[in-house]
């Protein structure tokens, strides 16, 4: 082969190369955003599916006076409320295990969390553990208010370590059907009564739950695959003059050619197309 001809095909090679790696690239671009695969578009009641609780404190006053303003306090009304499964109000993942007061925070997105505190013990507190909405996270108890066993929850947003900078709870609103807004004054939505829908994610909550004493770290489930994440590439192949099979993976942060052959002319257009990369 002259070396003409082989320069022809070589140019070739790169011309098809480099219309494979804008196409790529574009398609990276133009890819529908991932939904953060914690995000909680919706908050369902945290209790189990079927029962009525009601609430026994509602917004404001009390000790709902600070940032967790827009807190619950729930007990159920056809039972005991202590040992009662709790259930996660949507996707998330564990972030924080407060012992003293039986609380646990579930993280939905960035700066989204809910709380869920005085409870006895909880199914797990190892931190970045996936749950599913729907899921038993823990059982009603009086930790740090010891007394009356109930629920107290809240939804709010913070930031910084342990979501502890400007924290600010936010009025509830349930899928199950219930919206509860600021009313003004104490007390607000004290009384109401609320039920669980029971439209349950991929697996029934049982009734009651026998958890263990000691809590124990659960193995971590896989997060819902709803979109590429952004370390995920987009990849394809090539076939350049015949002979030299190019892999190319683009993603947001890098991207990574690879000819799959190990001769010095592979080896040569290896550093060819990365320089030819470099002047797109």
């Amino acid at each position: 082969m002259s070396r003409r001809s082989a320069l022809t095909r070589i140019n070739s090679c790169i011309r098809l190369f480099a219309r494979t790696f804008l196409l790529l690239t574009l398609l990276l671009i133009l890819a529908p955003a991932a939904e953060p695969a914690l995000a909680a578009p919706q908050i369902w009641l945290p209790i189990p599916p079927g029962e009525t609780w009601r609430v026994i404190q509602g917004y404001g006053c009390g000790t709902h006076d600070d940032w967790d303003r827009y807190s619950l306090d729930l007990v159920n009304t056809s039972g005991p409320s202590r040992g009662a499964p709790v259930r996660a109000a949507a996707d998330g993942t564990i972030w924080n295990w407060v012992a003293g007061s039986g609380t646990l925070l579930i993280k939905h997105s960035d700066s989204f969390y809910t709380m869920y505190t005085h409870m006895e013990r909880a199914v797990t507190t190892a931190r970045d553990t996936f749950v599913t909405r729907g899921s038993v996270i823990g059982a009603v108890g009086d930790r740090g208010a010891p007394g009356t066993p109930h629920l107290h929850f809240t939804a709010f947003t913070g930031e910084g370590p342990g979501a502890r900078q400007n924290r600010r709870s936010l009025p509830l609103a349930f899928a199950d059907g219930y919206d509860l807004p600021e009313l003004g004054g104490c007390n607000q939505h004290g009384g109401a009564k609320l039920t669980a829908s029971g439209q349950l994610g991929p697996w029934q909550v049982p009734a009651k739950i026998l958890l263990p004493l000691v809590v124990a770290p659960a193995p971590v489930a896989p997060l819902p695959q709803h979109a590429p994440r952004i370390h995920e590439r987009w990849r394809a192949g090539v076939w350049c003059a015949g002979r030299y099979r190019v892999s190319i993976q683009v993603g947001l942060l890098s991207t990574r050619i690879q000819v799959e052959n190990q001769s010095q002319s592979a080896q040569r257009l290896q550093s060819l197309l990365r320089e030819t990369v470099a002047r797109l």
